[in-house]
């Protein structure tokens, strides 16, 4: 389907199974990490332009993916990574946990630090830079 819901368009056609895809309204990127691989990978909104960000060397764990900024956070089987949208680097682990995270979900509140929720099977990351 189009960004304005109209009519249906192919954005990316890989052969890899992603595990979450997010959009990117600021720089019109769409973010996708590959199941099999760990790598996350972006394009522009009509396809072109398809570019690996980063390979988490982390196949089959990493299942989410939230966008923040000039950041990308993915789950990474008990961590939640950092990434630098446009160098791909990994900046920080910013949360641990004993157990498996699933998913998780990035916001901003002015006048807010960093904070980390869990919900079950779910992190909300809370940033301000």
């Amino acid at each position: 389907m189009t960004f304005d819901r109209i009519e249906k368009q192919v954005v990316v056609n890989w052969t890899g199974i992603p595990t979450d895809i997010e959009i990117d309204f600021v720089d019109k990127r769409v973010y996708w990490m590959e199941f099999i691989t760990g790598v996350l990978k972006s394009s522009l909104y009509n396809g072109s332009d398809v570019k690996t960000v980063v390979s988490t060397n982390m196949s089959i764990i990493t299942r989410d993916i939230d966008i923040g900024g000039d950041y990308v956070f993915c789950t990474s089987y008990y961590k939640i990574l950092k990434i630098h949208k446009s160098s791909g680097q990994i900046l920080s682990v910013v949360h641990r946990e004993p157990t498996l995270i699933f998913g998780l979900l990035f916001y901003q509140q002015e006048g807010k630090t960093i904070s980390v929720s869990k919900l079950p099977l779910l992190f909300i990351i809370q940033f301000n830079e």
